[in-house]
């Protein structure tokens, strides 16, 4: 080999090495965002729960409220 492909192999290599760096910087940023991701999806995913939840109570409240005053305006007619 001649100085110069010696040369030209070591300015490849070295470039390869960057791009190697730049890429590793590139996919840590990316999984910290996906961790972020996660993160917010589990969080939303609980309230939604929550929400479910409250949904639930109110509706079965609002059915029991709906016998009550069912039952009620049965027991005004008889």
């Amino acid at each position: 080999m001649t100085q110069e492909t010696v040369e030209d192999l070591e300015r490849v290599k070295r470039e390869m090495e960057e791009l190697v760096r730049k890429k590793d910087g590139e996919i840590n940023n990316l999984n910290g965002r996906l961790e972020d991701d996660a993160s917010m999806i589990a969080k939303l995913q609980k309230t939604i729960k929550e929400l479910q939840v409250s949904v639930t109570i109110i509706i079965i409240y609002c059915v029991d409220k709906q016998r009550q005053t069912h039952v009620y305006l049965c027991f005004l007619y008889y």
